[in-house]
């Protein structure tokens, strides 16, 4: 699974060893608690690529805009890297336009061309 790696798997396998814990869950199901997760992504747009956003956006806060891109396939970071593939600049973008633009690496959109690759133009 992406983002977990040798330390997370091994503790995640410990937790359900403990026969404590497996019958805190059967609890847990016998009140209802349902353990199965449903995806929220839509499409898979922007499968594989990665975005920040910077500035304020004009039509949409930063949480909708990344639960939008995430919901198209597409990763959060939270800063400028050699990982980043798009820089969504909003108003007073600061610090991190300076450094995607040092990378020379990192394409730089608006909130409207971000709109275009999702087909969600207002």
């Amino acid at each position: 699974m992406p983002d977990i790696g040798p330390k997370i798997a091994r503790a995640i396998i410990s937790y359900f060893e403990n026969p404590i814990n497996l019958e805190l869950i059967d609890e847990l199901r016998e009140f209802g608690l349902s353990f199965e997760y449903a995806s929220e992504q839509r499409t898979d747009l922007l499968n594989g690529k990665s975005f920040l956003i910077t500035g304020t956006l004009p039509n949409y806060g930063r949480k909708e805009m990344e639960t939008m891109i995430q919901s198209h396939g597409g990763k959060i970071l939270s800063g400028v890297s050699k990982s980043l593939d798009y820089l969504v600049l909003g108003e007073k973008p600061g610090s991190k336009l300076t450094k995607a633009e040092k990378l020379g690496t990192v394409q730089i959109i608006s909130e409207e061309e971000l709109l275009k690759l999702l087909g969600e133009e207002k």
